[in-house]
């Protein structure tokens, strides 16, 4: 749900020192932890029963939990947003996208949240629906969140952020992690090399990736990266498998999705297989000679 569209960006050009976003925001997340703590207290009067979750009660507020759980999602995203930011100022390590990144950020996600998130194309969670109402949501009409609002949706701000993108200035993730770091830069060099000159063309042709690439991110470790070492993986975990599919997605979404889709069906395996299938299919996957899919119903 895009609403920038009832902004006048003329009127929103304001610019803040880093230490006065960091206290604004801080200060937001404070009010948004309240807004959690009611409207998850609301939905725990709706479904329990005898002191735990009732299915029947659960079915018929299914969309209050659905809902609830888009709400989270965006305030728990807002806080990690802000901690980021403060990290990356703690080492000084911002730039003007980072800054730009995180006032559309909480704007984009902080209007969502007062007016409506819309978690699919025929449904919208709104704030009453889990027991808020408007009042809950005053600290935004304030004249300066107000203004940062406005500042964080204005044309200005998005301009700022893809102009960045497109002169080849990316914002910091602050992964703090010197492995994780190595592992981006390989990958982004991957990327730049085999993916990109290449990802127009299959995407015309709807074309497959071809067995040469697949073969290529086979020996980086993009299937093995999340599963144990034990069943031939290298057990980096989820955040290294995050950063592998980012930078791969960044140069065509399908080669990135090859990498999760490893993820996740080697997790289903890891966790809910016997140990025969384990032995099986674990090492398979790792190595690349099994391609994964994921069929939804």
């Amino acid at each position: 749900m895009d609403t920038s569209l009832n902004i006048a960006s003329d009127e929103s050009k304001i610019f803040l020192g880093d230490d006065k976003i960091i206290e604004e925001y801080s200060s937001i997340s404070k009010e948004l932890e309240k807004i959690s703590q009611k409207s998850r207290d609301f939905l725990r009067k709706s479904v329990i029963k005898n002191d735990r979750i009732d299915n029947s009660l659960l079915e018929k507020f299914q969309f209050q939990a659905h809902g609830l759980a888009w709400f989270e999602t965006y305030i728990i995203s807002l806080r990690e947003t802000l901690n980021w930011f403060k990290t990356l100022c703690e080492q000084n390590k911002q730039s003007e996208i980072d800054k730009n990144i995180i006032q559309f950020a909480f704007s984009e996600y902080l209007t969502q949240l007062g007016q409506g998130i819309m978690m699919s194309q025929s449904e919208i969670i709104r704030p009453d629906f889990l027991g808020l109402d408007k009042s809950d949501f005053s600290f935004l009409e304030s004249t300066e969140t107000n203004k940062l609002l406005q500042n964080g949706l204005s044309e200005n701000v998005k301009m700022k952020i893809v102009d960045s993108l497109d002169n080849g200035f990316f914002p910091n993730l602050g992964l703090n992690d010197d492995t994780l770091d190595m592992i981006q830069d390989q990958f982004k060099k991957f990327t730049d090399e085999e993916i990109i000159p290449l990802a127009n063309e299959w995407h015309l042709k709807d074309a497959l990736i071809p067995d040469e690439i697949l073969k290529k991110m086979a020996e980086l470790g993009v299937f093995s990266i999340a599963i144990p070492e034990n069943y031939g993986g290298l057990g980096m975990g989820k955040v290294a498998m995050c950063v592998v599919t980012e930078e791969l997605s960044r140069g065509f979404l399908a080669a990135g999705s090859l990498g999760t889709r490893a993820e996740i069906a080697g997790e289903l395996i890891r966790l809910g297989g016997t140990e025969e299938q384990k032995k099986k299919y674990l090492p398979k996957i790792a190595d690349g000679s099994i391609l994964t899919t994921a069929v939804f119903t």
